[in-house]
């Protein structure tokens, strides 16, 4: 399962460089040869190096809010004693808020950077630059757009199978060679939904990060 998790995101890459140019392509209603297989092969290192800063910023993001949470909650047990004040407080709840913030932006502006990467192509430090100042210049459209395709992204698999267990409830306790097939059908529509969700928070990061700047 640990080695699957690389090659999975090494697969989202390279899909990322394909569809990411076919989707700007098609939103500029751009006539022409298909560009998925020229991202591909032209974009994937860009946007591979990019992603991959964006994972280490994921990753330092993380130790940032735990650090936070720890602090927070050792400064909590200490003031159950009779030792909290009214600034003390103040502070714990804005240090638990940018716990919460931080990582959400830079997830964020992770993803712009990508976007940026596979359509204007910019190099990661560059993409970052300008998916920053992007973000900085409209923070609550980017953190909005995240929350709502998080929750769709979150809700959906769960809907799916919600829906499978009633269209597969008739034959329970049949055969496990009877129910392969449905089952293969409820993981496509699982992973197709995922992938359109995916695609439509794709397409709407893309507009918000990769809009003629004036």
């Amino acid at each position: 399962m640990a080695r699957g998790r690389p090659r999975g995101g090494a697969l989202r890459v390279v899909w990322l460089a394909g569809a990411l140019p076919s989707l700007g392509a098609a939103a500029a209603g751009a006539n022409g040869a298909p560009r998925f297989a020229a991202g591909v092969a032209y974009a994937t290192p860009r946007v591979l190096g990019t992603a991959l800063l964006g994972l280490v910023l994921d990753l330092a993001a993380s130790l940032f809010a735990f650090t936070l949470a720890l602090g927070s909650l050792r400064i909590t047990i200490h003031a159950v004693g009779g030792h909290g004040s009214a600034p003390l407080a103040a502070g714990v709840a804005a240090a638990l808020t940018l716990a919460v913030a931080v990582p959400l932006a830079l997830s964020v502006v992770a993803d712009a950077a990508v976007a940026r990467a596979a359509l204007r192509a910019e190099r990661p430090a560059e993409a970052f630059a300008s998916a920053a100042r992007r973000f900085l210049a409209r923070p609550g459209t980017f953190v909005l757009a995240a929350t709502i395709f998080g929750v769709l992204g979150a809700a959906a698999p769960a809907m799916v199978e919600a829906f499978g267990g009633v269209a597969t409830g008739f034959a329970r306790g049949a055969p496990a060679i009877v129910l392969l097939g449905p089952n293969l059908m409820l993981a496509v529509a699982g992973a197709a939904v995922a992938a359109a969700i995916d695609l439509a928070w794709l397409g709407t990061l893309a507009a918000l990060v990769c809009a003629i700047e004036r």
